[in-house]
């Protein structure tokens, strides 16, 4: 395993970036990062990046209460 440690710079990166920069983090840029992250999972799994992401779409809560979240938080 190799690329790991490529990874988890890419990953302390974001979590970086997260913490210490909110506000700062362009939303291309995050997207991008997301999605290198996915396909990195993908690799790790061998499933697909779609089947990832079908995957967790059904396990996560519903718009409605994102947007309550989001909303109580702004």
């Amino acid at each position: 395993m190799g690329g790991r440690s490529e990874h988890d710079g890419v990953t302390a990166e974001i979590q970086h970036a997260l913490e210490l920069q909110p506000g700062d983090i362009e939303v291309a840029d995050a997207i991008l990062a997301l999605r290198q992250l996915v396909g990195v999972i993908a690799l790790e799994t061998g499933e697909t990046p779609r089947t990832l992401l079908d995957d967790e779409f059904t396990k996560a809560p519903s718009d409605e209460f994102w947007r309550a979240t989001i909303g109580a938080t702004l």
